[in-house]
């Protein structure tokens, strides 16, 4: 039986392992790669969810890389983000994703979805500045859609 007071959860694991490259200026360098499993989820008001792979070593060198899932079985990279320190505190640099390999997805049963980050490439500009990120990787997570009694 259906419990009406059961509310929408979700369930979220994976690993992802990056390695970064990019220009600084003019000049290119190789930025430290990283292995993160901290994932964050959030519910979208438009439908769907947000999630986040996040590396999080020390203040200044915060990253995250965010997935729309606002269709379960087509994903999208929604951003890729770096904290920088400022005199307000911790505030994210945003980078505009200029391009993106796709993200393979496989619907294991009702409710369970593996998301594969095989040959992950992405490309990105900051917004406000002249850095540029490419990101290639390998990972995966797993979704798992359940209700939770309130």
């Amino acid at each position: 039986m259906t419990n009406p007071n059961a509310s929408p959860a979700v369930w979220v694991n994976g690993i992802l392992n990056v390695d970064v490259k990019g220009t600084i200026g003019d000049t290119p360098v190789k930025l430290t790669s990283f292995l993160t499993t901290s994932l964050s989820t959030s519910f979208n008001q438009l439908g769907g969810y947000n999630f986040s792979f996040e590396d999080n070593h020390s203040s200044s060198s915060r990253r995250s890389l965010t997935i729309s899932l606002r269709k379960l079985l087509d994903p999208s990279i929604a951003g890729y983000f770096e904290y920088v320190v400022t005199e307000r505190g911790l505030q994210p640099y945003d980078y505009e994703v200029t391009s993106s390999s796709g993200i393979a997805v496989s619907q294991l049963n009702s409710g369970l979805y593996l998301y594969s980050l095989d040959n992950l490439q992405i490309s990105a500009k900051a917004v406000h500045g002249d850095e540029t990120r490419e990101l290639t990787g390998n990972g995966y997570f797993f979704l798992q859609e359940l209700t939770y009694p309130i």
